[in-house]
């Protein structure tokens, strides 16, 4: 196995959780808790930024490493949208919400929102890898 392919086993098999995860959170808003579902939205998002991050050999072992590190990389030099920082921000205060705080909730309006979100900034990264040449477009997500 070459040191390529190895990185891009990875960085799909890091997609996928993503992929995965978001699929859980839009079968959880059907009926469960709202907080999980943001939770899995956060979660989908922090999987796929730790993929982007790989693909330029840089790990971080804390959410707030990740979440500065991609930003630095990735939003600040305009390879992903300006946006992604206010989003990204947002998911983390609600996941904590949602995975540490007992008498805040989350509705069903706002976890939806997390989800699309999730999906956008996913859906962004796995775009990049592909033009970047670092996972190929078949099967991901499958």
């Amino acid at each position: 196995m070459t040191g390529k392919y190895s990185l891009a086993s990875k960085l799909r098999t890091m997609l996928d959780k993503a992929i995965e995860d978001i699929d859980l959170a839009l079968k959880i808003i059907n009926g469960g808790p709202c907080r999980v579902a943001s939770s899995r939205a956060y979660y989908a998002t922090f999987y796929a930024m730790e993929a982007a991050l790989l693909s330029k050999g840089l790990l971080r072992s804390k959410h707030g490493g990740v979440i500065s590190a991609f930003n630095q990389y990735f939003v600040k030099t305009g390879i992903l949208p300006s946006h992604f920082g206010a989003l990204i921000s947002n998911l983390f205060s609600c996941r904590n919400v949602a995975d540490y705080e007992f008498e805040s909730t989350i509705d069903e309006s706002e976890a939806k929102r997390h989800i699309q979100a999730a999906q956008e900034i996913v859906g962004a990264i796995t775009e990049h890898l592909i033009k970047e040449g670092f996972i190929d477009a078949s099967g991901v997500g499958d």
